[in-house]
């Protein structure tokens, strides 16, 4: 159901960004692509196994893509290697409860958050992205 197809996909590249960062890398840049293509096939093909065979082709073809479409990997990293602002680190599945101060080109800002971030960026400039 796509619940539960949002799930694995959400696992899925939980697991890409956490090894990723563990291996010591941290932008992907457009110089990295085929590294973080290697590393998220074998991702995918690892979390894969616990689907049954006909789910699983087409969660692979959903993520990993054929010769005539793009799978959501190659969007993420393609997208990521485009942006000019190199990432520093990420956070995982942070959890926010509360009155967070943001800091915006008109002064900062007091936001009321609540819920959880499947990734933060922290960027070089001091800026981050919350995805």
């Amino acid at each position: 159901n796509p619940r539960q197809q949002g799930q694995f996909v959400h696992e899925v590249f939980e697991t890409f960004f956490a090894e990723w960062q563990e291996a010591g890398h941290r932008t992907i840049t457009s110089a990295l692509l085929p590294l973080a293509r290697e590393h998220f096939t074998a991702v995918v093909d690892r979390a894969l196994t616990r689907l049954p065979e006909g789910e699983a082709a087409l969660e692979r073809t959903r993520l990993l893509g054929s010769p005539a479409a793009a799978g959501l990997g190659e969007a993420v990293f393609r997208m990521e290697a485009e942006r000019p602002v190199a990432v520093l680190g990420r956070q995982l599945e942070v959890q926010l409860d509360g009155m967070f101060t943001i800091h915006t080109d008109k002064g900062p800002r007091l936001v009321s958050l609540r819920g959880k971030a499947d990734r933060i960026d922290l960027l070089a400039d001091g800026t981050f992205r919350l995805i």
